[in-house]
């Protein structure tokens, strides 16, 4: 009887143990990035956290492997806390890295937190407006924006006001 509640309590350990310490998400990021990048304490402070390391590593892991290698773990996981979306992020940052866009990771991060897509903006070319500054995210230029938004489907009526 005894040796069955011992078990019970070991297997329990072990299933605790490998949910809060990710081992084969390290072995991921080891075989991808090498050793030292995502440490095994840093996945288990994000479990503790109640960050997806899933989301952070595999953000690290595809900006790492495009080029992008000032982006690190704490950025990302700085950007789950704050509500803005991870993979988005990560995907404009290597879009608009590819074709030669200066986009700086505060800002697309700043584009994601004030709601808008960063992604959809940084394919489209077109400037993003966060409260009343614009940013150019390509070679379209803001008068072609204005205009757009100036179409009468587009424009809101007073009865919206």
């Amino acid at each position: 009887m005894i040796s069955y509640v011992m078990l019970v309590f070991v297997l329990l350990f072990i299933l605790l143990f490998f949910y809060f310490v990710p081992l084969v998400l390290w072995i991921q990021a080891v075989v991808s990035l090498g050793v030292g990048r995502i440490t095994i304490i840093d996945l288990i402070r994000m479990r503790l956290r109640k960050i997806a390391p899933r989301l952070v590593v595999d953000g690290v892991i595809n900006s790492h492997k495009s080029g992008l290698n000032t982006i690190s773990t704490d950025m990302l996981e700085t950007h789950y806390l704050a509500g803005g979306t991870v993979p988005n992020v990560v995907s404009a940052l290597i879009a608009a890295a590819k074709a030669n866009i200066p986009l700086p990771f505060e800002t697309a991060t700043a584009i994601d937190l004030a709601g808008r897509d960063v992604k959809a903006a940084v394919e489209t070319g077109l400037p993003v407006w966060i409260g009343t500054s614009c940013t150019l995210l390509a070679n379209g230029s803001v008068s072609a924006w204005n205009s757009l938004m100036e179409e009468p489907e587009n424009r809101l009526s007073r009865d919206h006001v």
